[in-house]
């Protein structure tokens, strides 16, 4: 078995035992950074206080011939289930009940962030390209449900579905923390 294998039969396992059915719960008041499994989780309580925007940069005129030869002239957000393009993307700040923000190193700029709304979790994975000249924001709309175990029935029949395990050690990260994630 692979690792990949190992931490999903793991999860299933932490999951079925009831350790992950409820997203209610308290939050807290400080900002919180676990290091584990190779991974930097922050939770800072403030986040949901101003809009979430996703993160964008180029390099170069957007109305270059490289930005044109790269796709980059239809912009740098790029929606992963409807290969949709656009040039900027926001969660107004009335919506967002929290934001978990990943790392897998600190010293390498993008990671991935879960912006939780009441209705939608915005899988939002950052990262840059062409030796830094782009910085791009991907993104992947997931359902926010209220029972966890309902995850695992929802990415078994859609196509479309984010990084599975991050997710779900997310999920467990919020749980831990006593973070809400849905009202």
């Amino acid at each position: 078995m692979n690792n990949q294998t190992i931490l999903t039969i793991m999860l299933f396992v932490f999951v079925i035992s009831g350790s992950i059915t409820n997203s209610y719960c308290q939050t807290n008041t400080e900002i919180i950074t676990e290091y584990g499994t190779g991974l930097i989780w922050t939770y800072n309580p403030s986040d949901s206080d101003i809009d979430y925007i996703a993160e964008t940069h180029s390099g170069v005129s957007d109305t270059s011939q490289y930005a044109k030869d790269r796709d980059i002239d239809k912009g740098l957000i790029y929606f992963l289930c409807s290969e949709k393009r656009q040039t900027d993307f926001s969660i107004p700040k009335e919506k967002i009940i929290n934001v978990i923000h990943i790392k897998h190193d600190i010293t390498v700029y993008g990671g991935v962030d879960y912006a939780f709304t009441q209705d939608t979790v915005y899988e939002i994975h950052t990262s840059t390209s062409n030796a830094g000249i782009f910085t791009s924001s991907h993104i992947t709309l997931i359902p926010n449900l209220k029972n966890h175990l309902d995850y695992y029935s929802l990415f078994n029949k859609d196509n479309c579905v984010p990084n599975k395990d991050l997710f779900f050690l997310t999920l467990n990260f919020c749980r831990r923390n006593r973070i809400i994630i849905k009202l």
